[in-house]
């Protein structure tokens, strides 16, 4: 809870949710509102991850809530106790500082004096020791250094989410740093803060204004997406159109613009095939995929209602089995209660298609579905859109819910032949049956079970965005084929080929490498010739029953 580290730095989170009004108006002067209070935000959201994490974890292993309120109590007065010891030591050093030399100034807080006594009991507690005033010199007393607050600083460049304090001057910014340490502008200097500052930030960027959310970046891919939605808002403001609720590019006009209208078309799919910065991914998958097209208000509530009385028990304990062990890694995931919002985005998803019912690798599809979109609701029927049109129908009928994935991999097997044939024909000398060349598993999570998370997502900007893209998963395997081949052919044995390592790194550069691979075999690649080959395939298999007998669902 307590970080033991002094806080030497101006905009040091604990130094300024002391401080009066003065010093922070002379630090967000340095620094500048808008930079100030993303770097704030930033620091206090981490913090409050940690938090948020232990109560989890009391939570999870059923901690008293009358352990859990005198804890928190003690850890208040400590906190408490921490600041005014800090505040007393830095008055004390301010004092003897300003008489040997009165005209230095210092941004630190302004505080109660104090025997010089309590010095030695400020370390301990985290507070500033003597070498603080040393520091603070430097930082205002030499106007040259770089960390000077004298107002000659270059403008700095606004992204696209600061634009909603673009036109207000410093003493209006000022109002959301106040906001963060319980309004600051109207406190005493000697009060100190209510709570611990690791309780002051909300953890859920949905709450939090556009200018709180962590927006510095330096990715070239980010620069672009912020400079064309920018271009596209002050088009729409120009022209007086108003978009649908939640719509963020308005990509649906653009048939209608002509020349402009497919330069628009043109700069949208390249900046998708480049990747789309995980904060837009939710309002544009949603947008681009016509999920909104889709919804129906207050359904999903009455689905879950539904699900909890009507769906098989059997299948409710299917999903409760497998939510726990979803995306265990993802920290991110966990604090959000992720496993909580997976278990009934399921259940609802069951009692809107009773007649698909639960299949494993659903759970997959949608934990990462709500990484990206975070909203639960919201990624139910970006579900729901996927089963209706990105996969074949039936694809996830528990009447024979491995017919579509076997299918899918004999389907493969065939491009393998055509696209790859010198890695064909290895796999026929090591007796690759077509229906084994793939996990089923590959095929029924749309890649979710094999593929990392930045590379998953990239994969699924192109899929859910991009149009006709629907057999893309297909392109995807064929390239990981391509391009592990010299690999593969080096292979001796079926048993060698199944133990085969198909990992993909969780680095940018793999996952690029990857999608770039895929997009080169679009064109060997037709959606119809899939949709008929996969027909046929089905059609073989239930003629067969021996196929199916090589793989269960479970």
């Amino acid at each position: 809870m307590f970080d033991e580290r002094p806080a030497l730095d101006a905009d040091d989170p604990r130094t300024l949710s002391a401080a009066d009004h003065a010093v922070v108006q002379s630090v967000v002067d340095h620094y500048g509102a808008v930079n100030l209070t993303q770097r704030l935000a930033k620091s206090l959201a981490q913090r409050d991850a940690h938090v948020t994490a232990l109560q989890r974890l009391c939570e999870e292993f059923k901690i008293p809530d009358t352990r859990i309120t005198e804890c928190g109590s003690r850890v208040k007065q400590a906190e408490r106790r921490r600041l005014s010891l800090a505040k007393a030591a830095n008055e004390s050093m301010t004092v003897s500082g300003a008489n040997a030399k009165s005209e230095t100034s210092s941004i630190a807080p302004s505080t109660a004096s104090a025997g010089g006594t309590i010095k030695g009991l400020t370390k301990f507690f985290g507070g500033v020791p003597k070498r603080r005033e040393t520091v603070d010199q430097s930082i205002t007393a030499t106007p040259s250094r770089s960390n000077s607050i004298a107002p000659t600083t270059k403008p700095r460049t606004q992204s696209i989410d600061s634009r909603s304090v673009a036109s207000a001057d410093t003493s209006t910014s000022l109002g959301w740093t106040a906001t963060l340490f319980n309004g600051g502008a109207n406190r005493r200097p000697s009060k100190p803060t209510r709570e611990p500052v690791e309780l002051q930030a909300q953890h859920d960027q949905d709450t939090l204004p556009p200018t709180l959310t962590d927006t510095t970046t330096h990715d070239p891919q980010e620069v672009d997406w912020n400079r064309f939605i920018l271009k596209l808002l002050k088009a729409r403001q120009s022209s007086g159109l108003q978009e649908a609720q939640g719509t963020m590019l308005g990509a649906s006009h653009f048939g209608r613009e002509g020349a402009s209208g497919r330069a628009k078309q043109e700069t949208l799919h390249r900046l998708i095939i480049g990747g789309i910065p995980n904060r837009l991914r939710h309002a544009i998958w949603m947008e681009l995929s016509n999920t909104y097209a889709l919804i129906d208000p207050d359904a999903y509530r009455s689905y879950l209602a539904l699900g909890t009385t009507e769906v098989p028990a059997d299948e409710i304990d299917a999903i409760l089995k497998d939510v726990p062990r979803t995306l265990t890694e993802q920290y991110s995931y966990y604090v959000d209660k992720g496993h909580t919002k997976l278990k009934n985005l399921l259940i609802a998803f069951v009692a809107k298609y009773p007649d698909l019912g639960y299949t494993q690798g659903l759970n997959m599809i949608a934990g990462h579905l709500l990484l990206a979109i975070p909203a639960e609701e919201d990624a139910f029927w970006v579900l729901c859109n996927m089963v209706d049109n990105y996969f074949p129908p039936g694809y996830f009928s528990r009447d024979a819910p491995m017919d579509g994935a076997l299918a899918d991999n004999a389907v493969l097997r065939e491009y393998v032949r055509e696209v790859l044939p010198k890695l064909d024909d290895h796999l026929t000398r090591l007796d690759i049956d077509s229906h084994s060349t793939f996990q089923p598993g590959w095929h029924l999570t749309a890649m979710s079970s094999h593929l990392p998370k930045i590379a998953l997502q990239r994969v699924w900007d192109v899929w859910l965005c991009l149009p006709k893209q629907q057999t893309f998963l297909f392109n995807v395997v064929l390239a990981m084929l391509k391009l592990r081949e010299t690999e593969i052919l080096k292979l001796k044995s079926d048993a060698e080929y199944n133990a085969f390592d198909w990992r993909v790194p969780d680095d940018a550069s793999k996952a690029e490498e990857l999608v770039k691979a895929a997009l080169h075999l679009r064109k060997r690649v037709d959606a119809e010739q899939v949709a008929t080959r996969r027909e046929a395939e089905v059609r073989k298999m239930r003629r067969s029953s021996s196929v199916r007998g090589m793989w269960s669902a479970d």
